[in-house]
């Protein structure tokens, strides 16, 4: 169960890169002539100024409703990765639904123009319906795969923004022991919507009009190269409620695929394991030069709507919604023969995020 939970949780890291919104970056922007808006309501004139407001001291929070649809099939051997003789389905789904709060507190020390925010949320046990083999499963008897995939990762993130809200500095929680090093350096890497403080990145003229379309493009170093990330935002509707400014913002998000070589990492979890309390012959550790493990990403894509009041600073409600295809490779020596073994598993992961800001 240990390796098959680490597995799915780097899973989880890695599609916080391929399902990101952009940050800081080169921003291109115009103004569409045509204006759409909310029948019935009155249309505020000229375009508006448009920040951030967070203010130190406070929490910001939202209803976080999750969906996510999790689709495999698995070539190889995988009987080495479980604490049971039951071998896990060649193919399978899981789809977990859950709801929770999302908490974005402001430090003390933030100012008007920079803001570090603290964002933290627990998902209680998901609603899950899971199939293997076409088969529906019993809960009670979900193999391993099957239990690690259901549960919805935790959400625990330091990130310093601006009042445009792009971000400035951002780090997270692997919670992955020796792992955490490497999944720390993907975190770095996400700007999506559950590890940055919700909503689209203005433009630096921080000026918006009904019609307007700006992009924000981003290149971020990643552990093997780089990871380009574009986004592009256009103003649905500019309305008024309550005698507020409310704009309806939508956006589409491009990820570049990338890959992702965990090798050495096993290499080092493997020879510990074979150490033991005592040494280990240079002939058995020679046998861990064949470990692989290795991770690849197809270029992906995501959608965002926002709903922001500009009077208050802040959006109000939001839809994220994401697929990220990838690959595993793993490649170790059998525990009993020493041959080589392992497998391959494609998944392909489907998000649904509903935010609604909570009303005191």
């Amino acid at each position: 169960m240990m390796w098959i939970t680490r597995l799915v949780a780097i899973a989880a890291a890695v599609t916080c890169i391929a399902a990101c919104s952009a940050e800081t970056g080169r921003i291109e922007g115009h103004t569409n002539p045509s204006r759409t808006f909310q029948s019935g309501v009155v249309e505020p004139t000229g375009p508006v100024e448009v920040s951030y407001g967070y203010r130190p001291g406070t929490e910001i929070r939202y209803s976080l409703s999750v969906t996510q649809d999790i689709s495999y099939e698995v070539i190889g051997n995988t009987s080495f990765l479980t604490s049971t003789p039951d071998p896990l389905p060649s193919e399978g789904r899981v789809t977990s639904r859950a709801t929770t709060e999302i908490t974005y507190a402001v430090s003390e020390e933030s100012g008007d123009q920079a803001a570090t925010i603290a964002i933290s949320a627990v998902f209680p046990q998901p609603e899950t319906t899971a199939w293997a083999d076409g088969e529906v499963i019993d809960p009670e008897i979900y193999d391993e795969l099957t239990r690690a995939l259901a549960v919805i990762q935790p959400i625990d993130f330091i990130v310093g923004v601006n009042d445009r809200n792009a971000v400035l500095t951002s780090g997270g929680h692997g919670g992955l022991d020796v792992l955490a090093g490497e999944v720390g350096a993907l975190t770095n890497l996400s700007n999506n919507q559950i590890s940055r403080p919700l909503g689209p990145v203005f433009p630096e003229s921080r000026q918006l009009d009904a019609g307007q379309v700006w992009t924000v493009e981003t290149v971020r170093e990643g552990p093997q190269a780089p990871v380009v990330v574009s986004t592009s935002y256009e103003v649905n509707a500019l309305t008024m409620l309550a005698g507020s400014p409310q704009l309806s913002i939508g956006a589409v998000t491009q990820t570049d695929g990338f890959e992702l070589d965990f090798s050495d990492i096993f290499r080092s979890l493997f020879t510990g394991f074979a150490a033991g309390d005592g040494p280990v012959d240079a002939s058995d550790l020679a046998a861990f030069d064949d470990v692989v493990f290795a991770i690849g990403v197809e270029p992906s894509s995501g959608t965002a709507e926002y709903s922001f009041d500009v009077d208050r600073r802040l959006v109000t409600s939001s839809l994220q919604q994401s697929t990220v295809r990838m690959v595993w490779i793993l490649q170790t020596p059998d525990p009993v023969d020493g041959e080589t073994t392992g497998f391959e598993l494609d998944l392909e992961i489907r998000r649904r995020a509903e935010f609604d800001l909570a009303e005191d």
